[in-house]
C-alpha cells in the first residue's frame, strides 16, 4: 500500500480493514452495521459510496476452476 502513497496512516488502514472483519463477521464489536442480517451487511460493505476503505465493484457468478477464473479477472482488471 505504501507505493500507492507515501503519505498512508498505517494505523488508520488498519482500524478500517479491522471495521470490516467485525462487520463481515457481524459480532458485537462490528456495532450496529454489523448486527444487520448478512445481505444488508454485504451490500453495506460494498456500497460504491463508502468513505472508509473503496471496495471494487462486486462480481457475480459461477466457475469450475476458480485459480483460472481468478487469473482471467486479475488480468483485466488489475493488471
Amino acid at each position: 500500500m505504501r507505493l500507492f502513497s507515501t503519505e498512508l496512516d498505517m494505523d488508520s488502514l488498519c482500524a478500517n480493514l479491522s471495521a470490516f472483519d467485525k462487520i463481515c463477521s457481524g459480532t458485537r464489536e462490528g456495532g450496529g452495521i454489523a448486527q444487520l442480517d448478512i445481505t444488508e451487511r454485504f451490500r453495506w460493505l460494498t456500497a460504491v459510496r463508502s468513505t472508509c476503505i473503496q471496495t471494487s465493484v462486486a462480481r457475480l457468478g459461477f466457475s469450475d476452476d476458480l485459480d483460472a477464473t481468478f487469473e482471467v479477472l486479475y488480468n483485466e482488471l488489475v493488471v
